[in-house]
């Protein structure tokens, strides 16, 4: 069994297996594994539970905090899979905080002995900080193989289910304004927001919703994207819990003619919930979303047959001028005198850059993928990191019609993606997160590379 964590992973050469995967839709017919039925669109709908079956560390598991104590709620992955010809697509949504680019392009392999070249499939998370921990966050520590392994095969499975429900189906595009998110470096974090009559800033309230209506089964599909940080677990947030994406697809689930509800995470990375707290108030937030989906469905007109298609493309996103050496060296000398007790995260940070500073990598861009779906009259872009609200409006803006924009997918390595204006301001987003998701911040030019690159993508589709 693949024991998955960074070093193995490289070691066994699936990342190679990975990048020369062109030739599996023929393997898979060969081999007799489902593929694209017939010429019309196809469309099918998996979920596979990744709960623990234990309190797993989370985004809140640092040492001054304390541990995880309970399973407050059931987490799980929604996939939903699309075909039409020779094209395929496929969209993964997990209630995680975020994915390693090892941990995706590992489960792309899996995926690809089934018939799924990788730059067919997408993999998002809802951004949920009291999931199960898979990703790297410094001051977190070590993530448990075991859980890890668990969730690859659980993920897999979805999309094994999802492929062998496909069958005929319209689809149609939805969208509504929903005043329920706020810009929080703007107007305020938890502890100062906590109110839905608080003034919301600059912020991205479209709620986009993607309706799949299975003609056999005669049942709907949701994808269905909104831009908050699913922080509504506030007073008790040492569990483990799906948070609002959760609880909303459960209540939509409910629902007689709603087969699956799929949560898509949009550009939340300087968008909050405006209500936080206990258990009541996760469920209060999630019924209030999923009215707002409701009404964007009403509005829907269906499409049969609709136009699929799907591209994935690599990037190389540009950082800000790097460290010296003697600077990482002073601000490691610093740290090294603190007590034992203080934070020892920045100090984590000052030896991992001063090694790769040292090793003479190349550090001016980092590699990560954004794609695009083409849904009919609707297109969807999936980029990686927590991406401003700004810049999701900026592509939907350029490219005009049905967009949307999801964010938080395949290289969770990639952490915030502020706008240029945040840079040059500073704050956790621009200076801090950088050094806890990896080691150092963005160019100011990172704001018009998503633009421009991602409006290119949907452009071509």
């Amino acid at each position: 069994m693949l024991r998955l964590n960074r070093r193995d992973f490289l070691e066994s050469g699936l990342a190679a297996a990975a990048a020369a995967v062109a030739p599996f839709t023929a393997r898979a017919a060969q081999s007799g594994r489902p593929g694209p039925k017939g010429k019309g669109f196809i469309a099918g709908f998996g979920k596979a539970d990744i709960t623990p079956s234990r309190p797993e560390p989370t985004n809140y598991s640092e040492p001054k905090v304390g541990p995880i104590g309970a399973i407050m709620d059931h987490v799980h992955v929604r996939t939903t899979y699309l075909g039409k010809g020779d094209e395929q697509a496929v969209l993964v949504s997990c209630d995680l905080l975020g994915l390693p680019t090892w941990f995706t392009d590992a489960v792309k392999s899996d995926l690809a002995k089934l018939g799924i070249p990788p730059d067919r499939v997408a993999i998002t998370c809802s951004h949920d900080h009291t999931a199960p921990q898979i990703l790297f966050f410094r001051g977190i520590g070590q993530t448990d193989d075991t859980y890890n392994e668990f969730a690859k095969e659980r993920i897999v499975q979805s999309v094994r289910d999802a492929m062998a429900d496909a069958e005929p189906a319209a689809i149609g595009f939805g969208a509504i304004d929903a005043p329920l998110n706020v810009n929080r470096v703007q107007i305020g974090r938890l502890l100062k927001v906590n109110s839905l009559d608080t003034p919301s800033g600059r912020v991205d309230q479209q709620l986009c919703v993607i309706r799949i209506y299975q003609s056999k089964s005669r049942k709907a599909g949701l994808i269905y994207n909104f831009a908050a940080h699913p922080l509504t677990v506030w007073t008790n947030h040492l569990v483990i819990s799906s948070d609002y994406p959760g609880y909303a697809s459960a209540i939509l689930e409910a629902e007689p003619d709603i087969k699956l509800a799929q949560f898509a995470q949009g550009c939340a990375g300087n968008m909050n919930t405006r209500i936080n707290g206990d258990q009541a108030v996760t469920s209060q937030f999630a019924r209030l979303l999923t009215d707002y989906v409701k009404k964007a469905c009403a509005g829907i007109a269906m499409r049969s047959n609709p136009n699929l298609g799907m591209k994935t493309q690599e990037v190389h996103l540009p950082h800000a001028k790097l460290p010296t050496l003697q600077e990482v060296d002073s601000i490691l000398a610093a740290q090294e005198k603190k007590p034992p007790s203080s934070d020892t995260r920045v100090a984590e940070w000052a030896r991992s850059a001063k090694q790769a500073l040292a090793e003479g990598r190349n550090l001016k861009t980092a590699d990560a993928i954004f794609q695009g779906i083409r849904l009919g009259d609707a297109r969807v872009a999936v980029l990686p990191g927590e991406v401003f609200a700004e810049i999701g409006l900026a592509i939907k803006r350029q490219v005009g019609g049905n967009v949307a924009v999801l964010a938080y997918s395949n290289n969770g390595e990639v952490g915030y993606v502020p706008t240029a204006e945040q840079l040059r301001l500073g704050g956790y987003e621009a200076q801090d997160a950088p050094r806890w998701y990896g080691l150092f911040p963005w160019s100011q030019d990172i704001e018009q590379y998503y633009v421009s690159h991602a409006v290119s993508l949907l452009q071509s589709l």
